[in-house]
């Protein structure tokens, strides 16, 4: 591992942005750490990803788990310097179709997960000097559609989030950013930015 080497952390590792960001800083000689629900596909991740790559299990919607998560990495690799907070949850229906559970295992994976990383990584990055925190975000945040009443709302409060952890940590050295685009992936062939 080259010596100027950082610890970028992936939450939410899935075959699109988490995937290629993982990539493209492994074979930059960084430290990556990605995590799913099930980290038991450790081969495929690195196939994918490259050799500087660690596959962990972490539920974001779990404060417990997201701080044994982040001790571990921090114990095992250093001190996290990049965080790119990947996970999501998308139920596309219209309202009536929505259950209650649907929407609130949306918000608690894009919104709730965001606020407990937050809560654990950026006072170390404070201590620290600084930071960078990547968020996937989504077009849906900023106008709903009729089938993306359990996502859009969801995608907006992450928003409003970033937006607020932007603007208290930016003074701190800590970079927040949100990506609300889409890019090529195996999900998505087409490259649109900015639209």
């Amino acid at each position: 591992m080259a010596t100027n080497s950082k610890v970028c952390l992936v939450l939410g590792a899935g075959p699109g942005l988490g995937y290629s960001l993982g990539k493209k800083w492994a074979n930059m000689g960084h430290q990556v750490v990605v995590t799913r629900r099930r980290a038991s596909d450790q081969e495929e991740i690195r196939n994918n990803i490259g050799e500087n790559v660690v596959a962990m299990e972490c539920d974001v919607t779990s404060a417990k788990q997201t701080e044994e998560l982040v001790n571990a990495v921090e114990k095992d690799y250093g001190a996290i310097d990049t965080l790119l907070y990947n996970a999501g949850s998308g139920v596309f229906k219209t309202y009536e179709n929505l259950s209650l559970d649907e929407f609130e295992k949306s918000f608690a994976t894009n919104a709730t997960g965001l606020l407990i990383a937050a809560q654990i990584i950026c006072p170390r990055m404070e201590k620290r000097g600084g930071g960078v925190i990547g968020v996937t975000g989504a077009t849906a945040s900023l106008r709903g559609k009729p089938v993306t009443a359990g996502f859009a709302p969801a995608k907006a409060a992450q928003r409003m989030l970033a937006q607020s952890l932007a603007r208290q940590l930016g003074p701190k050295d800590i970079h927040v950013f949100m990506l609300s685009s889409m890019v090529e992936s195996k999900l998505e062939p087409l490259v649109v930015v900015g639209k």
